[in-house]
């Protein structure tokens, strides 16, 4: 279970094994913790503060990671996210459905994913629908 705290609404991710291995490696040593991860220790305040900073901190290096990479545009833990529900839309996954795993109030806030990307899926479906007409 996990409760975002934007929306304060609560999800239920199942951890596939790949993730779990990576979670595994990083988790807290401390199994009484309350945190899965070792950069939050705190409580309240100090807790979000912690958070916040480990956030930032994490962004600043995929910023970096990405400008080595020659990734055009600026990378953050959202596009994880935004990348996620591209890829689940791509695969005719339905919105709702989408919206549900993210945990979006509304599907309006879902649609927002995907706007930008459909001239390029149209393009794609133009294409594949003249290489069956012309049979190329």
């Amino acid at each position: 279970m996990y409760r975002r705290r934007k929306t304060g609404s609560w999800l239920t991710v199942r951890v596939e094994l790949r993730a779990m291995s990576l979670i595994e490696q990083l988790k807290t040593p401390d199994e009484s913790s309350p945190y899965l991860f070792p950069f939050i220790n705190g409580t309240g305040a100090d807790a979000y503060r912690q958070y916040q900073s480990a956030l930032r901190n994490f962004n600043a290096r995929l910023k970096r990671l990405g400008s080595l990479a020659g990734v055009k545009g600026s990378l953050s833990s959202y596009c994880a996210r935004h990348s996620w529900a591209t890829i689940a839309n791509y695969h005719n996954y339905q919105q709702e459905l989408i919206c549900n795993a993210m945990g979006h109030s509304s599907v309006k806030v879902t649609e927002t994913y995907f706007k930008q990307h459909t001239d390029e899926r149209i393009g794609q479906m133009n294409k594949e629908i003249l290489s069956q007409v012309f049979r190329e």
